[in-house]
């Protein structure tokens, strides 16, 4: 790709992190792939798509996530990329369920059936799946990615959407001075995602006010601001939460 992590981060998030793996003498190969791993008994090195050769001790593959359905295999379950179950985690064969990793749940800010493997998600889904399969009608209709990681001295999380799209209003803050970055994406009324580096205190408030999908347009010019939280909702709106517990 032309930079890194480019499915959550713009150019700018990108350039944060290139400059931080560059402090600590890490070396980033842009817009080039492995051709080839060379090596006979053990790896020495590996030919890259654009000719050069990179000599190394060892290789680490890091490929994304992959649902495990090998268990599945040959059965009469529906499968795509993992395992499809409804809002209920109901497969498409009575009395089987499946939750987590494995399955391919609703996402509601795609409005489809997606992989989430996330530990928040496999919780919910694994607890609806054991309610139902005690003979409750639970729903749980309300997953969507989120990551949480450190990148040596960055902290980031994001959530939901994390490219601009038909509809969608984007809104940044990028303190350089501070090292900061907020990014917000907006449809219509409601916070459909967000990424935040090196200040993340608020991400629970953003993460609930997606989750809920809350109308922002009374705060929306607030979202970002240093002192942003449960103030500057709406009053009938903080009553709700404070009964809701």
């Amino acid at each position: 790709m032309d930079r890194i992590m480019p499915r959550v981060f713009d150019e700018t998030a990108s350039s944060m992190a290139l400059k931080m793996l560059e402090k600590y003498e890490a070396k980033v190969l842009l817009k080039t792939s492995v051709e080839k791993i060379l090596g006979h008994q053990a790896a020495i090195g590996v030919l890259l798509k654009d000719g050069r050769e990179v000599p190394c001790d060892f290789i680490v593959l890091a490929a994304g996530v992959r649902c495990n359905t090998d268990l599945v295999k040959g059965t009469k379950l529906k499968i795509n990329r993992g395992i499809i179950v409804d809002t209920m985690m109901r497969t498409n064969i009575p009395d089987v369920y499946a939750a987590g990793d494995v399955a391919e749940g609703y996402n509601f800010i795609e409005e489809r059936n997606a992989e989430i493997p996330i530990i928040p998600n496999a919780y919910k889904q694994g607890e609806t799946a054991g309610q139902n399969m005690a003979g409750a009608q639970k729903i749980f209709d309300k997953g969507f990615i989120m990551n949480s990681m450190p990148l040596l001295d960055l902290s980031i999380v994001s959530a939901g959407v994390s490219t601009p799209g038909e509809g969608i209003t984007v809104k940044t803050i990028y303190n350089q001075e501070k090292n900061t970055y907020k990014k917000f994406y907006i449809r219509g009324n409601n916070l459909v995602g967000y990424l935040l580096i090196n200040d993340i205190d608020r991400a629970g408030i953003y993460t609930d006010l997606i989750r809920r999908k809350i109308d922002i347009s009374s705060f929306e010019h607030q979202l970002g601001r240093d002192d942003f939280g449960f103030i500057y909702l709406p009053k009938a709106l903080r009553s709700q939460l404070i009964l809701e517990g």
